[in-house]
């Protein structure tokens, strides 16, 4: 099979007739499925759209919800990309749903948490709050002894904190990311790490005046990111120099 998105959509726009003329159902949603992918890829997000909605209706024809969960996300993802948040996060919730029932628990996770975030960006706060509820209490009943899983859950308490600082909960936000740093430093993940102390946890302490204590964790994870991260390092450099010490 190709890799290029031109002739992956060729081959597969020549394939689609001849696979629904067989009545070879499976194949023709598989080829609808890479199809979409190709139009993604190609800049055509209103036709991998309408493919994915066809898959997707395939999908929950045929009771699969894994599959299902996969085209609603895959869905709300070219919605984001569009940004169109509000459909975004409806099929992130339907996403989510589907997972649920398949017993993907660290997919529905990670749906949850999405659409949390685009209710946010759709400027919908309440809305956005209540899906990261329904998210943190998921995640809370999830063991986080697999690196799968701590990356998930350091996920969803890095952007419980994007969430809650951006809706007037700024106490509540450094409460979540302080343990997402750390588990991203678990992970090995140090560029991860430190973004999470630099726009959140070090930003949040300074905007609650508690200039000290952000001194010493953008120092800290200053000393963790390398040398060729220049973005983060550039933030860190410049909420330090915001850092006001009596």
């Amino acid at each position: 099979m190709t890799s290029r998105p031109d002739e992956l959509a060729d081959a597969a726009e020549d394939a689609l007739p001849v696979l629904a003329e067989i009545g070879a159902d499976g194949e023709l949603a598989r080829a609808k499925f890479l199809l979409a992918r190709a139009y993604r890829d190609l800049g055509q997000p209103e036709q991998a759209l309408e493919l994915l909605d066809q898959v997707a209706d395939f999908c929950a024809t045929e009771r699969n919800q894994g599959g299902l969960g996969q085209m609603r996300e895959g869905a709300a993802e070219i919605l984001d990309e569009l940004d169109r948040d509000a459909e975004a996060a409806q099929r992130f919730a339907d996403a989510a749903a589907a997972y649920g029932a398949a017993d993907m628990v660290l997919e529905q996770l990670g749906c949850l948490r999405r659409t949390a975030l685009s209710w946010l960006w759709a400027a919908e706060a309440e809305r956005a709050v209540g899906a990261l509820n329904g998210a943190e209490q998921l995640a809370s009943v999830i063991p986080d002894t697999e690196p799968p899983a701590v990356w998930a859950l350091a996920m969803l308490g890095y952007d419980a904190a994007r969430i809650l600082a951006n809706t007037g909960s700024a106490p509540e936000a450094l409460v979540r990311v302080t343990p997402a740093a750390e588990r991203f430093r678990q992970l090995g993940k140090t560029i991860e790490a430190a973004v999470a102390d630099v726009l959140r946890r070090g930003r949040l302490l300074l905007d609650m005046g508690r200039h000290l204590e952000a001194q010493r964790v953008l120092t800290a994870a200053l000393k963790t990111v390398p040398a060729e991260a220049d973005g983060p390092r550039g933030e860190l450099t410049e909420l330090l120099s915001r850092v006001v010490v009596s």
